[in-house]
């Protein structure tokens, strides 16, 4: 993570994940604790990381829809995106 403040947070969030979650585990071995630790760590940054992927990709969408011309939408009729609609639900049935 390249921001201090945004690793920190990360941290946090992950000592919360290990005491919310240390008495359902079974660990009595430090090394295998602090591997399940690090695990742990790893995994809520690269949550972060990907939250942080989702919103960029959303701003992406949003500043493309923006530079569309003004009467762009008006070209689609209601028989065009229903047809649109059948063959993307088709693609993920």
């Amino acid at each position: 993570m390249n921001n201090h403040d945004d690793a920190h947070d990360a941290l946090s969030k992950s000592f919360l994940n290990v005491f919310e979650h240390i008495n359902n585990t079974s660990i009595e071995n430090e090394i295998v604790l602090k591997a399940w630790m690090k695990k742990i760590t790893i995994n809520q940054c690269l949550m972060e990381l990907r939250k942080r992927k989702m919103f960029f990709m959303e701003l992406e969408l949003i500043y493309a829809f923006e530079k569309l011309p003004i009467n762009y939408w008006s070209s689609f009729t209601d028989r065009s995106v229903k047809g649109g609609t059948k063959k993307l639900s088709g693609l993920f049935a």
